[in-house]
């Protein structure tokens, strides 16, 4: 598998299929729970970008997985946000597929932070 992979049910035969699966099992710790719920979510017609953690991706890569452009991302790498290699000899740049998801994380928390606190404020 590369570093990204985009699942993606192409026909009914493909999400008939993720729904005979998920039955198949009966989850009993979290994974098999979030396994269930990923091919339900298939069988329905949903995608879903599978992505390696230990891997790395491009600047390009790195603004799909956060959801904004790559000069955004570029911004995040001058300010220090994000941390990148280069490849030799090359201007072509790596970013750490854990970097990436660390701060996807960060933002939904402090987004998640912002909506509790207008709701306090009884803002919408």
């Amino acid at each position: 598998m590369t570093t990204l992979q985009l699942l993606r049910p192409d026909s009914a035969a493909s999400r008939k299929a993720a729904r005979r699966l998920a039955a198949t099992i009966t989850p009993s710790s979290e994974f098999e729970g979030q396994l269930v719920a990923l091919l339900t979510e298939l069988a329905d017609g949903g995608s879903f970008l599978l992505v390696k953690e230990e891997g790395e991706v491009t600047p390009a890569e790195a603004a799909a997985m956060l959801g904004v452009t790559r000069q955004y991302v570029d911004r995040l790498l001058e300010d220090g946000v994000l941390s990148c290699r280069r490849l030799p000899s090359s201007s072509h740049r790596r970013i750490l597929v854990a970097d990436v998801v660390a701060l996807k994380r960060k933002q939904e928390r402090m987004r998640a932070g912002r909506e509790k606190i207008a709701g306090l404020l009884g803002e919408d």
